[in-house]
């Protein structure tokens, strides 16, 4: 496991991200893999300068092509990608990463409420993805519901939830045993 200093986005360029949070009026570290704290501006807000330089440092921003781009250059397979970006996956992913979802056989990634979600729907990400060769499901604990070829209304809802993709052409061994736990899904639904 790599940890790098740097965000992901659709842009190049910088943001402040923070290493220490208030919660509940007391100041706390933040450690790698802390959920409550993305780059909404939560705690990282431009607007209290000496808030920022206590509690934020300025990392660079990328693009998933950007970071990936040797991989994509030499047409490396990605076996698995998991994106939870805390809200930001969409443009993450399809603002900025359309090449590395090209060459990626397992994709999981968040969708909820948060942050550009709020601006995109997971009908949009899933209609895209299919036109990708990815067929999508809900990831549940040993179940999958298939959302591809499959969308109800109510799939629109935003709750926290996640979504793990197969591709049809990359991985079809993996596309096929995921749509065999779908089928036990439902059969022991009914």
């Amino acid at each position: 496991l790599v940890i790098h200093h740097a965000a992901m986005s659709d842009y190049k360029g910088s943001a402040y991200f923070p290493t220490k949070i208030i919660i509940d009026e007391v100041s706390k570290a933040v450690e790698p893999g802390l959920e409550v704290a993305g780059l909404d501006g939560r705690f990282c807000s431009m607007e209290n300068q000496d808030e920022l330089n206590e509690y934020c440092t300025k990392v660079p921003v990328t693009t998933m092509d950007e970071h990936f781009a040797d991989i994509i250059k030499q047409r490396q397979l990605i076996h698995v990608l998991k994106v939870d970006s805390e809200g930001w996956d969409y443009p993450i992913l399809f603002r900025g990463g359309l090449n590395v979802l090209r060459l990626t056989e397992y994709l999981e990634f968040e969708y909820h409420h948060d942050g550009a979600w709020q601006n995109y729907t997971l009908q949009s990400a899933i209609d895209q993805l299919d036109g990708m060769g990815f067929t999508c499901y809900w990831a549940g604990k040993s179940q999958l519901w298939r959302i591809t070829g499959c969308w109800f209304d109510h799939y629109g809802y935003k709750y926290w939830s996640n979504v793990a993709c197969a591709h049809r052409r990359l991985a079809p061994a993996l596309e096929n045993h995921m749509e065999h736990i779908f089928e036990q899904t439902i059969a022991q639904a009914n």
